[in-house]
């Protein structure tokens, strides 16, 4: 057991100063005073100079590697649970990207139970970039069933030149068999949805909800930072649906296959009346962030990282962009709440014990996923089976 005692809280509204108590990887209390259960081992740790939010969810990691977009020499490695833990990541959603064709959903699938096995927790969508979606037991139906991992579908690409250029019947069929597998799976059954750069780039979103019985926030687009006819179109959408803003490369700069900082797109969206609720953030880490030339010739690409959802969240608060119950809530409360992780996103008793200690300029000082600790006073104490 592990007792945390004084220590600042974010849940991610904030507590004010608590302490909380961690056992069998559940928070089992939350309050001003706790006194060390007796008759058990339970670690004091001194929270006077910290600050505790709950642990990152990154809602968009291509766990099992991706790319290929520039040829075989472009493929990226799979994550590893060291580089999670260092970015603050407790919890995190897989996927694949353009290559459905040589990496499967199967892979994504085993990485997800690979994290979940080293103490992280992982979730998965099934399918890729084209539709029909590939999937492990022959159907989206069924993935979200029998699967304890599969959440969804995705990410489907829409309005960009590697898709499958989806029909509205396909596309809604495809919302359907997620809807129903969802229910039958007791999972959101959402369908993640790849923005591309192509004009008007929800109309197939739009058009696969006009043509049935769905709602739009069975559809969540990512990637809406891309360009600015994008992120002009995410206002009016996000208004009404969740948004996922891709972080990308790093926190300083724009990825160069992107168009907005995710700050900058942060402020727009919420200039223009999209509610914080409907809002989250994600890496892409490990995917391929490539660039293409007018004729769409592969020209160059990067590399997105764990690590720069973290320094998104720093620079968000350190700026003073917005105070860090909202940033923190594109990061924790939003996705959990989305994706319905349940126990994840919040500092409350009975909640998964995923907490992250930062000092007072919001270095990450520890991690703590499902009640064990991975870092403390800033070095890692747990790096995973091949780290």
């Amino acid at each position: 057991m592990h007792l945390i005692k004084g220590v600042e809280c974010y849940a991610p509204e904030p507590l004010g100063r608590r302490d909380i108590l961690i056992g069998g990887g559940r928070i089992l209390g939350l309050s001003e005073n706790i006194d060390p259960p007796r008759g058990v081992d339970c670690k004091i740790v001194d929270g006077d100079i910290l600050t505790a939010t709950p642990g990152f969810i990154d809602g968009h990691v291509h766990i099992a590697g991706a790319g290929g977009d520039g040829g075989p020499e472009t493929r990226t490695p799979e994550v590893q649970p060291k580089a999670l833990a260092e970015a603050g990541t407790t919890s995190c959603v897989g996927c694949l990207g353009t290559d459905g064709v040589t990496r499967t959903v199967g892979s994504v699938l085993m990485k997800a139970k690979s994290l979940r096995a080293q103490g992280l927790s992982s979730y998965c969508y099934t399918g890729s970039y084209q539709v029909p979606a590939p999937t492990v037991t022959g159907g989206v139906e069924t993935d979200l069933c029998y699967l304890s991992e599969v959440i969804g579908v995705g990410e489907v690409a829409v309005s960009d030149h590697r898709s499958s250029s989806p029909t509205t019947t396909e596309l809604l069929k495809l919302g359907k068999s997620a809807h129903v597998g969802g229910l039958l799976g007791g999972k959101v059954g959402i369908v993640h949805v790849h923005m591309g750069d192509g004009a008007d780039p929800f109309r197939p979103i739009y058009d696969a909800v006009e043509a049935g019985d769905l709602t739009l926030n069975k559809f969540y687009p990512t990637h809406v930072n891309r360009n600015a006819h994008i992120l002009d179109e995410a206002k009016i959408f996000g208004r009404q649906a969740p948004v996922d803003i891709t972080v990308g490369a790093g926190p300083d700069e724009p990825p160069k296959a992107f168009g907005a900082t995710a700050w900058d797109a942060v402020t727009a969206l919420l200039q223009a009346d999209v509610p914080l609720a409907n809002i989250t953030l994600s890496s892409d880490a490990c995917g391929s962030l490539p660039v293409y030339d007018e004729d769409g010739k592969f020209v160059s690409m990067q590399v997105a990282q764990p690590r720069v959802l973290l320094g998104t969240f720093q620079k968000i608060v350190r700026d003073g962009l917005l105070p860090p119950e909202q940033a923190l809530a594109l990061i924790t409360c939003n996705p959990a709440r989305i994706l319905r992780l349940s126990g994840k996103g919040c500092l409350a008793a009975g909640a998964d014990a995923d907490i992250l200690l930062f000092d007072k300029n919001w270095d990450l000082n520890s991690v703590i996923a499902n009640g064990v600790p991975w870092m403390r006073d800033g070095a890692l104490v747990r790096t995973g089976t091949f780290s």
